[in-house]
């Protein structure tokens, strides 16, 4: 349970990053470069939810049977 809980500070980290690069982007750049940016930070957010609902809904309980079994 407590490795589980330790998901959600990288996903607010991922999302304040988002809005940082929104924010501060100089306007009149190069608009290509700061979707592209945009783009695989959100990428990187829909696999990490991906991943940490494998791990939830499989791993973690799967090792909270083996360790009950002990």
């Amino acid at each position: 349970s407590t490795f589980s809980q330790h998901h959600d500070p990288v996903a607010e980290k991922l999302n304040e990053l988002k809005n940082i690069i929104i924010k501060y982007y100089p306007s009149g750049g190069c608009n290509n470069q700061l979707n592209a940016v945009l783009f695989d930070i959100f990428s990187c957010e829909r696999e990490l939810q991906s991943h940490c609902k494998i791990e939830d809904y499989l791993f973690v309980p799967a090792v909270k049977n083996l360790v009950k079994g002990m």
